[in-house]
């Protein structure tokens, strides 16, 4: 499964900025403009839509996070899962 980063909470449904090298859109809006790999935007689909409101609706909010256009959300390697289970704990 590729890794992303987002903000499950962003206050708004409707946001789509580059800032530097830093790309942020709200995943439900934007999902079918700048994802094209349908595998990998049916995966985040799923894994977005575990994030709801009270009345388990999928919340609308959510951003994501991408870095250098890279919408590909390509896999880590060896050295980044370690990276991230040493910062685990």
């Amino acid at each position: 499964m590729p890794l992303f980063s987002f903000l499950p909470h962003f206050p708004t449904n409707d946001f789509d900025r580059i800032f530097e090298r830093l790309h942020l859109f709200t995943f439900w809006k934007y999902k079918d403009r700048y994802i094209q790999d349908e595998a990998i935007r049916r995966n985040m689909e799923r894994i977005c839509a575990l994030y709801v409101d009270v009345n388990l609706t999928p919340v609308e909010e959510l951003t994501i996070a991408v870095l250098d256009e890279v919408y590909s959300f390509p896999r880590i390697d060896e050295k980044q899962l370690s990276d991230l289970l040493t910062l685990r704990g």
